[in-house]
């Protein structure tokens, strides 16, 4: 679904065609039989997504529902997606399609109850702080690791090639476990062919600088301006002018330079000379030796750094799903550990369920 008039929905008749042989299986009872209406979630140009519960059973589930067919579109394009593609921890599952002539097609899917990365936003720019680092960590190996599925499972490789906030789900950690995860959903635009090629749909906000060429790299991008928006509340790109009417923002943000501000607050000044980007080990050397590896304010180097290579405005040298696997996990491991460590003996109230403060200057664990 698109919403502003950022994005498009429309694809081009090879991307239309259904990515594998799946026939859907009939359901047993007509969808109104079924389910029942409990409320609205979110609406796009062609699409809403409401929630619903299973009659006699009371399961809650999320089912989009097209109410404006475009010609163009082949709606049953992203069931496809969804029921061939392996199941994976950071994506969302198909449950059932509706299909019938008489029925508008419907996409039943898991319902996830903490909303999107945008209200998460939200709800820290309200207590008027910033989302702790260590979930940004955690959110962005997690994002990661599923765009990496997306792109090398062996069954169906696919590019997502609309990746934005409002595309990524939040839901409840499980027993024992301190942050909430990560599912992506929207495969709307999603396709199969994973070579770079021209692509002019998408949420334009989200894409980077080579943009109209989608491919692997410009996933990884998105993902970086993903998380990007975690830690400034903004993408990174100018906020279009609110005199620009919704039909040109499209192409308002298609042709607007990458903006992004630095996220490492003040006290780690003495380590940017000339205000410079620092190299992988300075950027090790300047959080890790720092007194506050998590700083209150702001956020360390080293997280700066591998945003930075997720948002290389060159292609070419953009860091790919498997270096940041490879490399960057580790750095995220010892970072969410860290914070892991402070929370029992913190003594402090979480803002969210997630969030407790970050730990103080010259905290190590015993």
């Amino acid at each position: 679904m698109t919403a502003n008039g950022q994005g498009s929905a429309v694809l081009s008749p090879a991307e239309n065609s259904r990515v594998s042989n799946l026939v859907h299986p009939t359901p047993s009872l007509p969808f109104n039989n079924k389910y029942i209406h409990i409320k609205a979630i979110g609406s796009g140009g062609e699409a809403t997504c409401d929630r619903y519960e299973e009659a006699g059973v009371g399961t809650a589930v999320a089912v989009k529902t097209v109410v404006r067919p475009n010609p163009h579109t082949n709606y049953l394009h992203e069931a496809d997606v969804l029921a061939t593609l392996p199941k994976h921890p950071r994506t969302i599952e198909l449950l059932e399609v509706f299909q019938g002539q008489e029925e508008s097609l419907r996409i039943v899917m898991p319902l996830y109850t903490g909303g999107d990365i945008t209200q998460t936003v939200k709800k820290f720019s309200l207590f008027g702080t910033k989302i702790p680092e260590s979930f940004i960590w955690h959110s962005f190996l997690q994002l990661i690791d599923g765009i990496h599925h997306l792109h090398t499972n062996p069954v169906l490789p696919v590019l997502h090639r609309d990746l934005k906030p409002e595309n990524l789900l939040i839901e409840a950690p499980g027993e024992g476990k301190l942050f909430d995860n990560i599912k992506i959903i929207d495969f709307g635009m999603a396709t199969t062919n994973t070579d770079p090629h021209e692509h002019r749909g998408g949420t334009p906000k989200y894409q980077p600088p080579e943009s109209p060429i989608a491919s692997k790299a410009a996933d990884v991008y998105a993902a970086g301006a993903c998380v990007y928006f975690m830690l400034t509340g903004k993408a990174p790109k100018p906020e279009c002018p609110g005199h620009i009417q919704s039909h040109a923002r499209h192409a308002f943000y298609s042709n607007s330079p990458q903006l992004v501000q630095r996220i490492v607050h003040s006290d780690h000044t003495d380590f940017y000379p000339d205000n410079q980007p620092l190299s992988y080990d300075e950027a090790v050397k300047a959080t890790f030796n720092h007194a506050t590896p998590l700083p209150r304010k702001g956020y360390s180097p080293l997280l700066e750094y591998w945003l930075m290579r997720a948002l290389d405005p060159n292609a070419e040298t953009r860091a790919t799903t498997t270096e940041l696997l490879a490399n960057m996990a580790a750095d995220a491991n010892k970072q969410i550990d860290f914070y892991l460590k402070w929370v029992p003996v913190s003594n402090e109230r979480p803002l969210c369920r997630f969030a407790y403060p970050e730990p103080p200057a010259g905290w190590r664990p015993e």
